[in-house]
């Protein structure tokens, strides 16, 4: 279900927690535990499924994008890839097929946190999609067995291919002329979802915000409470 406004607040606060985020590196087969997982989510983000791409220069030309537009970048067996980062705020999870080898990526906006991933030829027909909450973080799961999956350190926590990961590698993130500078051949992908071109959002919180508190669709995924710093 879409998410309120007050909703909203709670979200972009945890951005500031860094604890919070790092619980994505011990999510593992031997700790996860599924009185702790939450559907929240669940066929509510769509991936994107990335059939076509252009030149991300021919989107500047087009004002398809702006040059301080947000971009998340990857590299694909025929060269680098970005994602608007507005859109994947949104469907956290991009997959396609280049140069016929396979590509992920996924982005957790309540952390700006992402990751690459290459699934192997075995994979090469599973389709991604999130599946629910663990840690206060996103999980996925594919559709072919079901098997959920750690977004952040490609390793499977539960089901049939638990116990196995897929490689990760860095997910960039820079802005449209950053991205042009470092390598003129870069593609866009952007999907038919609404996204701001300057990135502007008038609805962003931040921690000034004293009245706002972590949602507890999230406080109730989370472990013990670690109190080893102040």
């Amino acid at each position: 279900m879409p998410i309120s406004d007050k909703s909203l607040k709670s979200v972009v606060l945890a951005t500031a927690i860094f604890g919070f985020c790092s619980n994505s590196f011990s999510q593992t087969v031997s700790n996860f535990t599924l009185d702790r997982y939450s559907e929240v989510g669940s066929n509510f983000f769509e991936t994107f499924y990335v059939e076509s791409s252009i030149s991300l220069k021919d989107a500047l030309d087009d004002g398809l994008v702006l040059d301080e537009t947000l971009l998340l970048v990857t590299e694909t067996s025929t060269g680098k890839l970005a994602l608007v980062r507005d859109q994947m705020a949104f469907h956290h999870i991009a997959q396609g097929s280049t140069g016929g080898k396979n590509w992920m990526a996924t982005f957790w906006p309540v952390c700006n946190s992402g990751v690459s991933l290459t699934p192997s030829d075995q994979m090469k027909d599973y389709d991604f999609a999130v599946s629910g909450l663990f840690d206060g973080l996103f999980i996925m799961e594919d559709e072919q067995t079901s098997s959920l999956w750690n977004h952040m350190t490609g390793e499977a926590v539960y089901g049939t291919h638990a116990g196995d990961s897929i490689p990760i590698s860095n997910l960039l993130h820079m802005n449209v002329t950053q991205a042009i500078e470092a390598d003129p051949e870069t593609r866009v992908a952007i999907s038919d979802r609404p996204y701001n071109l300057d990135n502007e959002n008038p609805s962003r919180w931040t921690p000034e915000d004293k009245d706002a508190s972590l949602n507890q669709v999230f406080v109730s995924t989370l472990g013990l409470e670690d109190k080893r710093l102040p």
